[in-house]
């Protein structure tokens, strides 16, 4: 199994890491970590895969819609749909699960707190990285970019331009056709609310052995980005 470990100024009490999809048992087009059970992958098998995980707990595995709600961990033990959720209480494990989105973790510089958030389009468009932070009530928030599908093969069309204030993080490729970065218009967001960002340089198209892509594939699985407090 590979995990990446976040490569940032988070104190030492907050553990986190992104997995890829190798070390896993599902098979065909979800090999072979799929921790995704709503991918029609068998449920028994995703179950067998999220056992593997280092973790300290059973994690928050919350219904993510691509909106702007984040929400306290207890919310998301009793299935609230939310793209967001924060906990301050230790050995509580979040998670968001992505297959091209954006995974964004945070935790302030005291290591009191910890927060994850999905960010697609949508996400980014509507304001789910200012609700998160908004939720966490820190001055000192310091957050990493997880893999995400990269402006090289991500192309939108003018609908979704339309929906961001700036054009920055788009380069236009037509008339109706731009190329949109995922990870420079979260990290824009991210420095204008005052967070400290790392992270990024992943492509999860570019990768097929190293990242499931559900632009690339299609049918796929799903990684996870996971964080708690020690």
């Amino acid at each position: 199994m590979k995990l990446i470990e976040p490569d940032w100024a988070a104190p030492q009490n907050v553990k986190a890491f992104f997995t890829c999809r190798s070390g896993g048992f599902s098979e065909g087009p979800y090999l072979s970590l799929n921790l995704g059970d709503h991918v029609n992958d068998d449920p028994k098998i995703v179950h067998m895969n999220r056992s593997l995980l280092p973790l300290p707990a059973e994690p928050n595995y919350f219904e993510q819609i691509h909106g702007t709600t984040c929400v306290h961990a207890d919310l998301a033990d009793q299935g609230e749909k939310a793209d967001g959720a924060f906990t301050r209480r230790s050995k509580k494990v979040l998670v968001v699960l992505v297959a091209d989105c954006l995974p964004v973790l945070f935790t302030d510089e005291a290591g009191t707190t910890v927060a994850v958030a999905h960010a697609g389009w949508k996400g980014l468009a509507h304001g789910i990285l200012n609700q998160t932070v908004k939720a966490l009530e820190s001055e000192s928030l310091i957050a990493w970019l997880g893999p995400c599908i990269g402006p090289c093969h991500y192309v939108v069309r003018e609908d979704v331009v339309s929906r961001f204030a700036s054009h920055l993080g788009f380069e236009r490729l037509s008339s109706e056709s731009w190329k949109m970065d995922l990870s420079m218009i979260a990290r824009t967001q991210l420095i204008e609310l005052g967070v400290e960002v790392f992270g990024g340089g992943f492509c999860t198209f570019c990768d097929e052995k190293m990242f499931y892509s559900f632009r690339r594939d299609g049918c796929t699985g799903r990684m996870g980005a996971y964080i708690w407090l020690e």
